[in-house]
């Protein structure tokens, strides 16, 4: 299976992240969400947020043709899998739940 392209890297945090952000507003009109649950699931929707913006950046170099030199662009990249793929989840609240990374 080949390596996803930036665009459908995009598509995918875009959608993580209205996702997350609709379910902490949701949760915090309910009043079922405060303290330390509410301050960490609005981390993981700002490292979504991040992830998505640098996905942006990275399609625009891409499309400019002016893409940073490698080790640059390939930071960008690793630092937007991390804000992705890095932030915890909530819905398994012992935290034992196992990050499956494609």
């Amino acid at each position: 299976m080949s390596r996803p392209g930036l665009a459908e890297q995009l598509l995918a945090v875009t959608l993580a992240h209205a996702a997350e952000r609709a379910q902490l507003r949701q949760a915090e009109r309910a009043g079922t969400i405060s303290g330390p649950e509410r301050e960490l699931k609005a981390r993981q929707v700002a490292a979504l947020r991040g992830a998505r913006e640098t996905l942006v950046r990275l399609l625009r170099q891409e499309a400019l043709g002016t893409t940073a030199p490698a080790v640059g662009a390939a930071r960008l990249f690793h630092d937007a899998m991390v804000a992705a793929h890095g932030a915890p989840d909530l819905s398994d609240p012992t935290g034992d739940q196992e990050c499956e990374i494609p």
